[in-house]
Formats: C-alpha cells, sequence, structure tokens
C-alpha cells in the first residue's frame, strides 16, 4: 500500500511516517503544499492521502478538490488541529472519505488503512 501525507510541517510528516511504520506501511510519499501534493498525487495515484487542512497558499480542500477532479477514486482523508464544524462538512464535501484531529495516533490510523484500505 502507497500513502501520501500532506502537511506543511516537517516535523509532523515524521511522527506521521513513522506511525505508519508502526502499522505496516513502508511505501509513503510526502508532500508539504498544493502543487506538490497535486503532481505528485498524479505521478503516484497513492492508495490513501493523509491531508492536513490548513497549508501555506491554498487550502487542504482545495487539495482535496484538485486531486478528485483527476481521481474520483482517491481516498483522501483530512486532518487538522484546528477543527470547526465548517471546516470538516468543506473536506467532505470536496470528497474527503473521512476526518481525524491532530495529533493523531497508532490506533486512529490503524483504523483509517483497516477501514480504507489494505496493508
Amino acid at each position: 500500500m502507497r500513502v501520501m501525507i500532506v502537511d506543511d510541517s516537517p516535523m509532523f510528516r515524521a511522527v506521521m511516517r513513522d506511525i505508519l511504520v508502526r502499522v505496516g506501511v513502508t511505501d509513503f510519499l510526502e508532500a508539504g503544499n498544493y502543487t506538490e501534493a497535486v503532481e505528485l498525487y498524479r505521478k503516484s495515484r497513492a492508495d490513501i492521502v493523509f491531508m492536513d487542512m490548513v497549508l501555506p497558499g491554498k487550502s487542504g480542500v482545495d487539495v482535496v478538490s484538485a486531486i478528485k477532479k483527476s481521481d474520483p477514486a482517491a481516498k483522501i482523508v483530512a486532518m487538522s488541529s484546528m477543527v470547526n464544524k465548517k471546516m470538516i462538512v468543506d473536506a467532505i464535501g470536496a470528497g474527503a472519505i473521512d476526518f481525524i484531529i491532530k495529533p493523531t495516533n497508532e490506533i486512529v490510523v490503524n483504523n483509517i488503512i483497516q477501514v480504507w484500505g489494505t496493508v
């Protein structure tokens, strides 16, 4: 399984890599902004994308929309530490399949992998 992590924080991407390895995922990609995320997804077609909703420039919702436009079957899990109802509704409305609160943990990530993909 290939998993893509989109977050502008290199530290959080490192935390997510560690969590993914602990749940059995060893093939992952990383992006830190809209342009990187959209281009990398188009090249890789990751099985699941963990997408931060607050990015520099365009938002995570914008990235979700762009990826879903190019691949309606994309599985994108929205993430944010700044949670409000509108953000969740916007993320799901743009095509995200789930929403998790940061910081996350191994149990949450493993549940997402089990529900939306296979390792």
